[in-house]
């Protein structure tokens, strides 16, 4: 089952940010970030969390499937 998480491609391009300058600042690759927006891949929690941070969102909001809503 895919998850969309379109709510983080919202946060990322109301901080004027590209899939590939969020991919560098957290650690992974544009296609990773692409494929995890889309829900095609789960992030680890280490992954998750630079996410969220990056973002300025509480983690349980971004990735609800981890931390459950919070």
């Amino acid at each position: 089952m895919q998850i969309e998480r379109l709510h983080l491609k919202t946060a990322r391009r109301q901080r004027g940010m590209t899939a590939f300058e969020l991919a560098q600042m957290i650690g992974t690759t544009e296609n990773r970030v692409y494929g995890i927006e889309r829900g095609r891949y789960s992030p680890d929690t280490d992954l998750a969390l630079r996410w969220a941070a990056s973002l300025d969102l509480n983690p349980g909001e971004a990735f609800p499937e981890i931390w459950g809503a919070q």
